[in-house]
Formats: structure tokens, sequence, C-alpha cells
């Protein structure tokens, strides 16, 4: 029998991936991939962009559209986008778990 004022070994969090990893998938892939869609926008909308006015000030032209626009209304960037999302989906959901295991071992406060 075990005494109750022993702790229990922890399990390593992830056998397949260190955490660091981890963090730079789930916290730097959605922000490259929207730096990315707003860089393929200007090649592959040029046109849209070129004529493209601000609502309110019909006008005035913008050579920058809204990040709205390459995310969610143009069709390659639409996609990219979602393929992001469901690629980094993973790895947050991972590190969520993670966190409360990596709290405890006193192993996060090295990432802060």
């Amino acid at each position: 029998k075990m005494p109750s004022s022993t702790k229990l070994p922890l399990k390593d969090p992830t056998v397949f991936l260190p955490i660091e990893i981890l963090a730079m998938l789930g916290i730097c892939f959605p922000a490259l991939s929207i730096y990315l869609c707003i860089i393929t926008s200007f090649f592959s909308n040029a046109d849209k962009i070129a004529h493209y006015s601000i609502p309110t000030c019909p006008h005035v032209k913008s050579g920058i559209t809204p990040v709205s626009y390459t995310i969610a209304t143009w069709a390659p960037q639409r996609q990219l986008w979602m393929i992001a999302l469901l690629l980094h989906f993973p790895a947050r959901t991972l590190l969520m778990m993670m966190i409360p295991q990596m709290w405890s071992a006193c192993r996060l406060w090295r990432l802060a």
C-alpha cells in the first residue's frame, strides 16, 4: 500500500511530440496561414483589389482589402484558411489537455 503523501509519477503528456512543437503548431500555424492568405489574394484577385473602394466613401480607392475579404469571400483563400483551421485544431486540443499535467509538473513556467 502506498502512503497518501506520495505522489504518483507523472506520465509524459506526449510521447510523439514535445510541447514546444505542439505550441508552435497550435499558435503560429494560423498566423502564418492568414499571412499566406493575404499574400495570395494579391496575386489571385489583383483586379478586384485594384478596384476595391470603401463602401462609405465610394470615390476613395484602397490598395489593401480587409482581412475578412481574404479569408471569407474569395474561394482559394477561403479553402486555405479552412484547411489551416482544421490542421491546427488537434494541436490546440492536445495543448488544452496537456496544460494541467504540465502545470502540475512545473514545466510550463519555462515556456512563458
